[in-house]
């Protein structure tokens, strides 16, 4: 398994503890969380990876949050004109801040730019069908894009620039395809699932 499966459930059995504080006052409840994380950053109360604790992926948690409450503010222009800057500052200038803080921003920045360009190409029928077959495949993806990698990597080491960009055009091509076929077998096993339990619980109706 995966570290983030386990941060993911973390995040889902905390969200019903958040909610009711977010819904009330969603920026007084943001701050709190990133006050939480700003007194554990950099001083994980645990040997684990600062970017793998609680406070860490709650913290990107709360900013998809944060994100979708303001999403029309985020992808404006001024929004996404600010946080391209910072994609373009956070990657060419070191800033004296941990690669946690600085995945952070990055993260959130990136997050704001490619949200409004696909806002704008979701009316062009081509990138709109394209965006739709990805977002299908977005969970699957997700779920088998490090083991692809890692599979990969046991064949297949790259040294020189262009290498690199060809391992990760080979990377998108095996995860894509593996993503299918995870879906594929999906899709297939929960149609057995439903023709065979269906039939058990339509029996106990007629029964009942």
């Amino acid at each position: 398994g995966e570290w983030f499966l386990g941060a993911i459930v973390i995040m889902y059995l905390l969200y019903p503890v958040i909610l009711p504080f977010w819904k009330k006052n969603h920026m007084a409840t943001f701050g709190l969380i990133l006050a939480v994380y700003l007194l554990f950053y950099n001083k994980p109360i645990t040997n684990a990876v600062g970017f793998c604790t609680v406070s860490s992926c709650l913290m990107s948690f709360a900013f998809g949050m944060l994100f979708m409450e303001h999403r029309e503010f985020f992808t404006s222009r001024a929004g996404t004109a600010a946080a391209l800057l910072g994609c373009l500052v956070l990657y060419f200038v070191k800033l004296p801040i941990s690669a946690n803080g600085a995945d952070h921003l990055f993260g959130g920045c990136l997050l704001i730019v490619l949200t409004a360009i696909g806002e704008h190409l979701m009316g062009y029928g081509p990138a709109e069908k394209l965006f739709r077959t990805l977002g299908a495949l977005s969970y699957p993806v997700f779920l088998v894009h490090h083991e692809m990698l890692y599979l990969l990597l046991d064949h297949w080491q790259p040294d020189t620039v262009w290498e690199v960009v060809a391992f990760l055009m080979a990377g998108i091509c095996v995860i894509l395809l593996a993503a299918k076929l995870l879906a594929m077998a999906t899709d297939i096993m929960m149609k057995i699932f439903h023709r065979f339990f269906g039939k058990i619980l339509a029996k106990n109706r007629v029964m009942s």
